[in-house]
């Protein structure tokens, strides 16, 4: 079909479907078959940063299934890794969030900006924590992601960590020497919300880390009191060993 396209001379940047989308970035999004296609139409000219509605490039598309073969191709003829979406998210944003660990390796492999904003001024590490994503998080701090960024509340990813209860993440974050003392606009520590959350393991962690078992925070609460106010016995016995 393609063939047949480009041998009438139709332009393939003027057929775009309902959503905006040209045969590239449709190319690009399907399975490994489509390379061929994705060739094809790059050699005869395709342009590599039209976008669709969304402000999609064929290079989001490509991340957004995951297609190493054609993110590299795409980039290989100097598809934009930096190019955003209305939401002011970068590609390895797109990566991130949807949880594509190779995505992420090959962005990140080509100079993908680790530290970009987007238009909720997070950067792809604090989406590693909203989506879940444990070892995309880990794989971002090894590739040296800024661990003493603090969001709108004051939180550190190493308070985020602990929040969703994201083990290797505080694990990963400790042995990068992540502060923890850093308080939150409630003037919360790590070891606080750790407490508060109920998670022995990561609380043993921080403690065994030297995290200040006795600091109070903006309503004079030491990790005890919170731990004492979820009735967790075995979170105030670690605590108490620790005073």
């Amino acid at each position: 079909m393609i063939n047949m396209l480009l041998a009438q001379g139709v332009s393939q940047d003027s057929m775009k479907d309902g959503s905006g989308r040209t045969v590239l970035c449709h190319a690009s999004e399907a399975g490994h078959v489509a390379a061929t296609a994705v060739r094809l139409l790059l050699h005869h000219g395709a342009n590599v940063e039209a976008t669709d509605k969304d402000d999609m490039t064929p290079l989001w598309h490509a991340v957004l299934k995951g297609n190493g073969n054609n993110i590299a191709l795409l980039v290989s003829q100097g598809a934009n890794i930096e190019h955003r979406d209305k939401r002011g998210r970068t590609l390895l944003h797109l990566a991130v969030i949807g949880g594509r660990e190779q995505a992420v390796k090959r962005l990140l492999s080509y100079g993908a900006n680790l530290e970009g904003r987007d238009s909720d001024n997070l950067t792809p590490l604090w989406h590693a924590f909203l989506s879940q994503q444990e070892v995309i998080a880990c794989l971002l701090i090894t590739r040296g992601a800024n661990i003493k960024q603090c969001d709108d509340q004051g939180r550190t990813p190493l308070h985020w960590a602990v929040i969703n209860k994201c083990r290797l993440v505080v694990a990963k974050l400790l042995a990068n020497k992540a502060s923890l003392e850093t308080e939150d606009d409630q003037g919360r520590t790590p070891l606080h919300w750790a407490a508060m959350t109920g998670n022995l393991t990561i609380t043993m962690s921080l403690l065994d880390a030297g995290a200040n078992v006795k600091a109070e925070d903006a309503y004079r609460k030491t990790p005890i009191r919170y731990a004492k106010d979820l009735g967790d016995r075995a979170a105030i016995a670690l605590l108490l060993k620790y005073t």
